[in-house]
């Protein structure tokens, strides 16, 4: 009861502001910090501010590079494809093997219903609508009518902005080592390299699983 933050803030900022700090500590200053032994309260305190401040800007840079671009452009949105506005191809068969449940069109009789539900609301026909961010809005106001849909959702928001966020820290991570490296190789770090590639690619495919469910949470409310 006296954690001064949010379960978000503690998913979404904390965690990857904390993550990003600590793979600076071990690629620039030789894990000085990490290996620290004891810390002041003022020392604390000045970490998780710095972890919080920093977590906040990864959260923009995440969903601008993972979710307004990978996500949007090299992949289709879950909700494109749940509502089956778009087919998918093969790399996003491949994803939704990885990812499984709901990267994939929704059983017909429910994608339907949605599509139904929404074209009544817009004045239009099933038919017509090839905008899924009309669907979600519609649905995403519904779900305020069931505390339990709340629930379901605002988890899979928290749990999928973790995952973009550690994901895009390992992302850079992969970076900051191969730059730091650059031109003498004879330095380069294979294992904390290969460590954060395996990071990022495995908490990328988490991050596609929750953003998958939570956006079908969201568009099933008017199912």
């Amino acid at each position: 009861s006296y954690f001064p933050f949010t379960d978000y803030d503690f998913y979404a900022y904390l965690t990857s502001g904390g993550f990003l700090l600590a793979t600076i500590d071990l690629a620039f200053n030789n894990a000085a910090l990490l290996n620290k032994a004891s810390w002041t309260t003022i020392q604390i305190i000045s970490a998780i501010a710095a972890a919080y401040v920093i977590g906040h800007l990864v959260a923009m840079l995440a969903q601008g590079f993972l979710e307004g671009f990978v996500m949007k452009k090299v992949f289709a949105k879950p909700m494109e494809l749940q509502l089956g506005l778009k087919k998918p191809r093969w790399h996003e068969r491949i994803l939704g093997v990885l990812v499984g449940r709901y990267y994939e069109p929704l059983p017909a009789g429910i994608r339907n219903s949605i599509l139904s539900q929404a074209a009544e609301r817009l004045g239009c026909v099933a038919e017509d609508i090839n905008n899924c961010e009309d669907v979600f809005q519609f649905g995403f106001q519904k779900s305020f009518e069931s505390s339990d849909a709340r629930k379901r959702i605002d988890d899979f928001r928290n749990q999928y902005g973790f995952c973009r966020n550690i994901a895009f820290v390992a992302f850079l991570g992969t970076i900051i080592f191969a730059w730091k490296s650059y031109p003498c190789w004879a330095s380069f770090n294979a294992y904390a390299f290969a460590v954060y590639i395996a990071i990022f690619l495995g908490m990328f495919v988490r991050y596609a699983k929750f953003l998958s469910s939570f956006q079908a949470e969201v568009i099933k409310r008017l199912s």
